[in-house]
């Protein structure tokens, strides 16, 4: 059964998005809603909320792919090596209906009145679980019109910057059909949205595309493909970036001038667009190991997780790289400086 909602919902200005940046270049903007404050405010205070494109010049798109490992190739899967999230991507046509959610059958099932209806909007949604994205407990989401969920803590200028999960983001305009639909489920273990049957504004006639993502508890994540009318990396992103796979930043406050400013920075990228996703098609993101998930000294300076050097921060009982989301605490609390590296330092410590 199918209950339909209407959440308070997000306007995201239509804006040109053919700026050029790089992955490392940190992005300065006024960030000063947290998801509190959008819950409580009227919707047209945050028109500010801009889809902004990030979309790669050549020499950034080439170092974005060698920073993924090789990919190895077996029968119709294949698996891919990273620091946050190995990727599995199934291709065998009858393996779909084994990661594909049937809402029909779910009873809990929420349709979102006013995303099913709307052009790069977007609503906020509590989970059930603490989702660990990134090694980062996260428990509020933002589901967008665009194919994507925004997983950041701040409403700012470049929601399809980074901090996102994109089974396919792209320029969809529900309003042009009648049968679009936005969709999602939480069963307590799992979260579930689908964008069903949604047109891209500038090429509806290109057909309607159907797909979900999948959050899980343990922090893996799963794109799931019903229909995919054409290939993805040939979808106009002129309008609006187009992007597959997921990102994480943090957030650092400094002034400008005087004034208070947020800069962000995006420091890890999946960057799956240029895969041959189509009907059917499943790509599995698991979570790997991170420094977040070590909550003593000596766990900490003993877990071995490659091209992760995870240290400890006394004052903070944190056990981090220094390049996550706690980034901003992680340099007011000197831990840059002072933090643990041996594990011998532990005890003495105590």
């Amino acid at each position: 059964m199918e209950d339909r909602v209407n959440s308070r919902i997000i306007k995201i200005e239509n804006i040109p998005t053919n700026s050029k940046k790089t992955i490392s270049r940190p992005i300065l903007c006024d960030v000063n809603l947290n998801l509190k404050d959008i819950q409580e405010a009227d919707v047209d205070s945050l028109s500010n909320a801009v889809h902004r494109s990030t979309e790669q010049s050549e020499n950034a798109e080439s170092t974005e792919n060698q920073s993924n490992k090789e990919i190895s190739r077996t029968a119709a899967n294949k698996t891919a090596g990273d620091i946050y999230y190995s990727t599995t991507f199934i291709t065998d046509v009858s393996s779909l209906d084994n990661y594909w959610v049937e809402m029909d059958n779910q009873s809990n099932v929420k349709i979102d009145e006013k995303l099913s209806n709307s052009y790069r909007r977007a609503t906020i949604v509590e989970l059930s679980f603490d989702f660990p994205f990134y090694g980062y407990l996260i428990k509020n989401i933002t589901i967008s019109t665009g194919g994507f969920i925004f997983t950041g803590n701040f409403i700012h200028r470049w929601l399809a910057a980074t901090q996102y999960i994109a089974p396919l983001m792209a320029n969809f305009d529900t309003r042009l059909s009648n049968n679009s639909y936005i969709k999602y489920v939480d069963n307590g273990t799992t979260f579930t949205v689908e964008w069903e049957n949604v047109l891209l504004q500038d090429e509806p006639k290109d057909g309607e595309f159907t797909f979900q993502t999948t959050l899980l508890k343990n922090g893996d994540i799963i794109f799931a493909y019903k229909a995919i009318p054409l290939i993805i990396k040939s979808i106009n992103d002129a309008l609006h970036p187009v992007k597959v796979g997921v990102s994480d930043a943090y957030v650092i406050n400094g002034s400008v001038f005087y004034m208070k400013k947020k800069t962000i920075h995006e420091y890890h990228r999946v960057n799956l667009k240029q895969e041959d996703i189509k009907n059917s098609t499943v790509i599995y993101l698991k979570a790997l190991p991170t420094c977040l998930d070590s909550k003593d000294c000596d766990t900490c300076l003993t877990q071995v997780i490659p091209n992760l050097e995870c240290a400890w921060c006394p004052s903070m009982n944190l056990c981090s790289n220094g390049r996550d989301r706690h980034r901003q605490d992680w340099l007011t609390m000197k831990c840059d400086t002072e933090k643990l590296v041996d594990e011998g330092q532990c005890s003495k410590n105590e």
